[in-house]
């Protein structure tokens, strides 16, 4: 079964709870992870503990970059080395708003799922496990132009 860690700034909270929806609408049978969804981590659970559970099992690595910022965010970058360093390739979305060029290095290095290709996002998509996409389209599509 595929599973997908989401990795999203504070101030993207909002969008990313809307990616998951999306994610989920569109496959019976992925997983999600989210840390600010409640049902990723239980309360009373060590939220570090859960997260690095997660990050150690997950099958697909996702990371919304909603703003130039994000990619000094120390969760952020800590997530995507964590990914990195398991041997996954991270998937780095980039929101329409938000110019490539003024991404911060490491991140940088990283080559970027831009979200004005739906070509791109869309084989991604299908490639993580969500059969549905071409039906979600639009509202991946809405949800990235934000």
């Amino acid at each position: 079964m595929p599973t997908v860690f989401v990795s999203h700034g504070a101030e993207a909270t909002v969008a990313a709870v809307e990616f998951r929806r999306l994610l989920l609408d569109g496959s019976r049978d992925l997983q999600v992870f989210l840390s600010s969804d409640w049902n990723s981590i239980q309360s009373g659970t060590i939220w570090l503990l859960e997260i690095e559970r997660a990050l150690a099992t997950h099958t697909h690595f996702v990371a919304l970059i909603t703003e130039e910022s994000d990619a000094t965010l120390p969760w952020i970058c800590y997530e995507v080395g964590y990914a990195r360093g398991r041997g996954l390739s991270p998937k780095l979305f980039v929101f329409s708003g938000v110019d490539p060029k003024k991404i911060a290095f490491p991140i940088a290095g990283i080559h970027f799922v831009g979200t004005w290709d739906t070509n791109r996002w869309t084989e991604e998509l299908l490639a993580m496990g969500v059969s549905n996409v071409k039906e979600k389209e639009p509202e991946f599509a809405k949800l990235f132009k934000q």
